[in-house]
């Protein structure tokens, strides 16, 4: 799928949601090690896409991979550099859980 279509996709589901009145919140991709070649910087123009969209779309966008990289994030992933493992997803679950309380309390 290419990253229009995706983006494309992307809106209409942020559309439909905030008919039923939901608030939105957008996770950008998780950041991905050297295993796979030149996948960083496709991540990081999805992730670019994904907060314009979030922006246009007055939904919310957190790019958890900033608090993810300054936790020295390989040690979080399994061996394919990109799935969190059990320790891993405990962390992600802490970096989100302390961003939705910043953001409920505004």
């Amino acid at each position: 799928m290419s990253l229009d279509t995706f983006a494309n996709h992307y809106r209409e589901l942020i559309a439909q949601l905030q008919r039923l009145e939901a608030r939105v919140l957008m996770l950008g991709l998780l950041p991905i090690g050297n295993y796979f070649p030149e996948s960083a910087a496709y991540f990081e123009l999805v992730n670019h896409r994904l907060q314009v969209i979030a922006k246009t779309s007055d939904a919310d966008f957190f790019d958890w991979a900033a608090p993810l990289r300054a936790n020295g994030f390989h040690e979080f992933l399994y061996r394919d550099t990109f799935h969190p493992n059990p320790v891993g997803a405990k962390k992600l679950a802490d970096i989100l859980l302390s961003d939705l309380g910043t953001r409920l309390k505004v």
